[in-house]
């Protein structure tokens, strides 16, 4: 009996959430220049993709680095995509 095989390919990736500034413009003479930042350091959102052979991908998962999920982290995310959170 002929077995089904799938021949897929699956990624995972990281990418940060938080903006890194490398310059800071400021008028000449300023004693103190301020910057704005997240005071979150280092925080990766996991992204895995996967692909099969015959041209189908079913939608991408994010796993973000928190302990609850909020709405705003899934805004602009493909059509189907899972948001999943880890603390």
């Amino acid at each position: 009996m002929p077995r089904d095989f799938f021949i897929v390919s699956l990624d995972e990736t990281g990418f940060t959430i938080v903006q890194r500034h490398k310059r800071v413009l400021a008028p000449k003479g300023n004693e103190q220049v301020g910057q704005v930042t997240s005071p979150e350091k280092d925080l990766l959102v996991t992204n895995c993709c996967i692909v099969s052979a015959s041209d189908t991908a079913p939608p991408p998962v994010f796993v973000f680095p928190r302990k609850n999920f909020k709405g705003f982290m899934h805004h602009g995310s493909p059509d189907g995509s899972l948001s999943l959170t880890h603390p």
